[in-house]
């Protein structure tokens, strides 16, 4: 979510097809494989999709988000995202205050969304975004400062931490990341340390 020098603000939102796949028929063919045609014959209904699934509000009620630009692709990651680009218009030319986002909150509960507000350029605010009815400010001290940010340090802390702990996978490599932590090497023999406070400063820190 961007506001220009010149006081338009805009918005930006990059899904991954494979995720967009769930809620939009993409593959019409059934393949399993997205091709550049598919996309382009399904875009109006990506975009009403998203559309429907985004609300911005400013303090004068609800800002209108209108669609621009043509259908284009991104790969981030290896991964190909969908890049819907769209003019935010709020009354009296006011930014918007809050953001809710209901995408894949009927198929992927566990999905998040990572919103960055710039402000004339800059990154001004980072906030994760739960699939859900719940709006998220967008002031500094809802979508917290990216530079300085204790209130969003601490929500990408717990996300993180929800993240390892929704997984046995994690879980097993977390503890055998951990467990080197008790021995050390010493003359080519590996030895249990003594002092239980190296152990839970290296344990810490792996963490």
């Amino acid at each position: 979510l961007a506001r220009e020098p010149s006081g338009a603000t805009t918005l930006r939102i990059d899904i991954a097809l494979r995720d967009l796949e769930r809620e939009v028929a993409i593959d019409t063919n059934d393949d399993r494989t997205i091709t550049w045609g598919e996309v382009r014959r399904v875009w109006p209904q990506i975009r009403e999709h998203v559309l429907g699934a985004v609300e911005l509000r400013s303090a004068d009620g609800a800002c209108a988000i209108e669609a621009r630009g043509e259908p284009a692709l991104i790969e981030r990651g290896g991964v190909s995202h969908a890049v819907l680009a769209h003019n935010v218009l709020c009354a009296a030319g006011t930014a918007p205050s809050t953001i809710t986002c209901r995408l894949f909150a009927a198929t992927d509960a566990g999905h998040r969304g990572l919103l960055r507000v710039d402000r004339e350029g800059t990154a001004a605010a980072l906030a994760v975004l739960e699939p859900g009815t719940r709006p998220v400010p967008l002031s500094e001290s809802g979508a917290s400062r990216a530079t300085t940010a204790p209130g969003g340090f601490l929500h990408f802390l717990r996300e993180g931490a929800a993240h390892i702990a929704g997984g046995a996978d994690h879980l097993l490599f977390l503890v055998t990341l951990i467990a080197v932590t008790v021995f050390t090497r010493i003359d080519g023999r590996w030895i249990v340390r003594s002092s239980r406070r190296d152990i839970a400063v290296d344990t810490v820190r792996i963490v």
